[in-house]
């Protein structure tokens, strides 16, 4: 299954031919359980949360959202998650004090960024150096264009080295 022409350096790829661009994402003001339902529906770990100009203002992944239970506050709702065809996660999720958390509440401010034309190598350094997953691409004015997960360097890495990956089906979805 390998590949007879060798891998492009990742310093010659830029973000642009990698990155997602039909990004999900959320505003600031959107409710952790319609978050936690939207990763869930999406099959996604994590989502930029933009300003209303379409500027990335932080970003949120299922671990902050286990941080929030484990200090102690709970959703709202039993839920019962769909996993696959597998039918239905028993529920258990039995909480009373998220109402009105938001993802602006749980989003690390801190945001990362990389512009289209960055290489991957420089990209998936700096990711690996930051210990985070993901990235939002931003253009010149700085608004989001796309994200770069590891999960997309893995997807390029493993199609260069003559594997078949499918694509990623995120679709754009901003609440």
């Amino acid at each position: 299954m390998g590949q007879s022409e060798p891998i492009p350096s990742p310093d010659s790829v830029a973000v642009s031919e990698v990155m997602t661009s039909d990004v999900v994402c959320v505003k600031p003001d959107v409710g952790v359980e319609t978050l936690l339902w939207m990763l869930f529906d999406h099959a996604i770990s994590g989502v930029p949360v933009i300003d209303d100009s379409g500027k990335p203002v932080g970003i949120v992944s299922k671990t902050d959202l286990l941080r929030l239970l484990e200090d102690g506050t709970s959703l709202s709702t039993d839920l019962d998650f769909k996993v696959g065809n597998a039918g239905l996660l028993e529920a258990g999720l039995h909480t009373e004090n998220t109402l009105g958390v938001t993802a602006g509440d749980v989003m690390c401010p801190l945001v990362y960024s990389v512009h289209p034309d960055s290489s991957l190598g420089l990209a998936a350094a700096m990711m690996a150096y930051e210990g985070v997953h993901r990235v939002p691409v931003v253009d010149d004015a700085g608004q989001l264009v796309g994200l770069l997960s590891t999960i997309d360097v893995s997807r390029w890495l493993g199609r260069n080295s003559g594997y078949e990956i499918p694509n990623s089906t995120a679709g754009q979805r901003c609440a």
